[in-house]
């Protein structure tokens, strides 16, 4: 799915309007209708409904969505802010419109003191600023916005808490409507994705206005959001007439002393994921745990009985992967530089690798073009530095990648997967319970398979860390986001293929 920027929206609402055709006042109508329909959805039993509305288009928005409420017989009160006869014009005809409706209480805030007082049993709709904004709050909104949070009550934001930029994370002083859900038209707004957006968004649906479809196949983003349709779009049929030769083989290199559990996730993942064919290359001290655990790989072992060492034949490798549980001694960074000069040219560089990169310049020089590379929040401030906002953030991501050469996946909420060229992909599978140790050796074992079947690195990228989010995903249902393990999602991994593939 792709991701616009308010620019965009703004084109694709004229786009709409010019070649569907309709009004604009009959496409606020959808998309008042459309929001009506969740807030009844979500809130069937609440006692009444503020509506809290502006005088541009997010505020007729609010009009309608207030007429709907009353016609349907919920309780419902306006207050709007700002000049009536400076609104827009579908914000004026909205308020003629609601006007008509005697029992309809419609008040005007002109002064802090004009605030409601608000219970808890009642549903605040938060419509006072939509996509438009690209400046900080001030004057009598600002006030009525602190109002608002500092209530305390649920709001239920259109389209985007008020106060929030489209584009661009918030800031620590920002003041913004900390909504507890926010409908959203269409697709999402960048901002979405960023941390620091969290604390206002609250849970966010997106709900289908109707806008134009020939638009959005038309206009380029920068910024997508993988859903399980599009990464069905990149799954790869197996032929009839197939062989594990077809496939790939893959080399991973894995595990030290104390840390085979790291491994074993990786090369499971790896199984489970359909690559032809898997080495394991790990010290001596796990051979026994890795036949054991995992029967369908292959082993190679290390000179050194304790870690990785020496050196390994990699021409009939498809892809390598390397990092989850290897250490970082002297000897793992000889190894690095050994194997970074492989003719094998197709690698996953996760975890102890990452940080051995971060420590070592000449290391990070020799990382191969076209890598990926799968840091955590922690590893990627090592790796690249550290910022002080999520805007900061993606821009050192975007730029590792474009002076690197390489695809950076970074975990967390919504996993950001960047390429050398600037573009952005944000994750839609995944939960919180996947916040625990071995989900990111789980991830390298996934993408490392994928990459041996001949897949691209930005494809394994993309759909490995859609399907390993939805392999948490089952993993949350079945045990609870509190007790699954990085192991249950290993063992998810096969449902989620086959949800792909059905």
């Amino acid at each position: 799915m792709k991701v616009f920027n308010a620019e965009q929206i703004r084109n694709w609402d004229k786009f709409t309007i010019e070649n569907e055709p309709v009004s604009s006042l009959d496409l606020m109508e959808r998309a008042a209708r459309r929001c009506y329909k969740h807030i009844t959805k979500y809130f069937s039993d609440a006692e009444g409904f503020y509506i809290f509305s502006g005088i541009g288009n997010n505020g007729g928005d609010g009009l309608a969505i207030a007429r709907m409420l009353h016609e349907s017989d919920h309780p419902v009160t306006v207050f709007i802010c700002g000049d009536i006869n400076q609104g827009s014009s579908d914000f004026q005809e909205n308020f003629r419109r609601l006007k008509k409706i005697e029992s309809c209480a419609i008040n005007i805030i002109e002064k802090p003191s004009d605030f409601p007082p608000i219970s808890q049993s009642i549903i605040c709709i938060d419509a006072i600023i939509g996509t438009g904004i690209n400046r900080p709050l001030d004057g009598l909104i600002r006030d009525l916005v602190i109002h608002l949070n500092n209530t305390s009550v649920k709001i239920v934001s259109i389209d985007m808490p008020s106060g929030l930029h489209t584009e661009t994370a918030p800031l620590k002083d920002d003041i913004i409507v900390k909504a507890s859900l926010t409908i959203s038209f269409q697709v999402p707004k960048p901002v979405f994705f960023h941390p620091s957006s969290d604390i206002f968004l609250g849970r966010w649906i997106l709900t289908d206005i109707g806008l134009h479809q020939h638009y959005y196949e038309q206009e380029n983003s920068k910024i997508n959001y993988t859903l399980q349709e599009d990464a069905e779009k990149l799954l790869m049929p197996r032929g009839r007439f197939s062989h594990k030769g077809k496939y790939g083989h893959a080399l991973l290199a894995a595990g030290s002393f104390g840390k085979m559990g790291a491994a074993v996730l990786a090369a499971r993942a790896a199984t489970y994921s359909g690559c032809g064919l898997l080495t394991a290359f790990i010290p001596e001290c796990g051979i026994d745990i890795m036949q054991i655990s995992v029967p369908e790989a292959m082993v190679k072992v290390s000179d050194s009985r304790e870690e990785l060492s020496g050196e390994i034949e990699t021409e009939s490798f498809s892809a390598i992967g390397v990092g989850p549980g290897i250490g970082k001694s002297a000897n793992i960074k000889d190894f690095l530089k050994t194997l970074f000069k492989s003719p094998c040219r197709k690698f996953v560089i996760d975890a102890d690798a990452l940080n051995l990169i971060a420590e070592n310049p000449e290391l990070k020089a020799a990382i191969p073009a076209g890598s990926i590379l799968t840091p955590h929040p922690v590893e990627f401030g090592r790796l690249a530095g550290n910022w002080k906002n999520d805007n900061e953030k993606l821009q050192l991501q975007t730029e590792f990648s474009s002076k690197h050469q390489v695809i950076l996946v970074l975990k967390g909420a919504f996993t950001c997967i960047t390429d050398p060229l600037g573009n952005v992909w944000y994750n839609a599978s995944g939960n919180p319970g996947m916040a625990k140790g071995g989900s990111g050796d789980a991830l390298t074992g996934v993408i490392l398979s994928l990459l041996a079947q001949g897949y691209s690195n930005l494809d394994s990228s993309i759909l490995g860390v859609y399907v390993h989010g939805l392999a948490g995903d089952i993993a949350a249902k079945k045990f609870s986001e509190q007790g699954m393990s990085a192991g249950d999602t290993v063992n998810q991994l096969r449902k989620s293929w086959k949800m792909l593939s059905q």
